[in-house]
């Protein structure tokens, strides 16, 4: 056999197998696009709040201070429970393509006084899709529906309030709860209770604008400051 026709089959071989190889790769990873859940239009553009965002507040003891938003991310959880940054991290499964839910986290942040304002969104569409705001033991679930008349007990519409100068309209009232930790011992057992109680604690906010106005159990509030 003719060495140099041996050599140019065996070059033909190998580059076919490597572009079926390649293929092989493209059709599988097609096949492995995740099915993902992703956020609603109320949880993407809630509060117009961008990372590096700066928000003038206003104390109820007569003092003004920033909220920056020093986090604003996108993650995903899939349905073997793990949680990724990028949708390319998503493993595929045996039984191919992995479902998954595209997963939001805005924290606002003030140096003075020490505060922490977290906004939890999960695109689930099983769920209500709400924005969960957690504000040390204080927490508030806040939904689209909150902007229908008697909505749910823990929520109410207003036609207009007045903060700070500005008057907005059509505003969401929510109530929160407390949540509570307390540890226990029984028959040398030990371990940490939790538990969420009744609060007089409210959130005002508006879609577009986010939080307006935060009012605490003890009287004092926090208020949306616009120049």
């Amino acid at each position: 056999m003719n060495c140099s026709f041996f050599k140019f089959n065996l070059f033909a071989y190998g580059l076919f197998l490597s572009l079926l190889v390649a293929c092989g790769e493209g059709l599988f990873k097609d096949f492995c696009i995740p099915s993902i859940d992703p956020l609603c239009d109320y949880q993407k553009k809630f509060g117009g709040y961008d990372y590096g965002d700066t928000l003038h507040f206003l104390h109820s003891n007569g003092y003004t201070f920033d909220l920056a938003v020093i986090r604003d991310d996108v993650s995903y959880r899939a349905d073997d429970g793990g949680l990724y940054k990028s949708e390319n991290d998503i493993p595929c499964n045996d039984n191919g393509p992995t479902t998954a839910v595209r997963l939001r986290s805005v924290r606002l942040e003030s140096v003075f006084p020490m505060m922490a304002i977290d906004l939890e969104m999960n695109g689930d569409n099983r769920l209500s899709q709400s924005i969960e705001v957690y504000m040390g033991q204080y927490h508030f679930s806040l939904n689209r529906s909150d902007f229908e008349e008697k909505s749910s007990d823990k929520s109410r519409l207003v036609d207009s309030v007045e903060i700070n100068g500005h008057v907005y309209r059509n505003v969401a009232v929510v109530e929160g709860v407390r949540h509570m930790e307390k540890e226990y011992a029984y028959d040398g057992f030990y371990g940490v209770k939790k538990n969420d109680i009744p609060s007089s604690a409210k959130i005002y906010y508006l879609e577009k604008k986010g939080l307006l106005k935060i009012e605490f159990d003890d009287g004092e509030f926090i208020a949306l400051k616009e120049l």
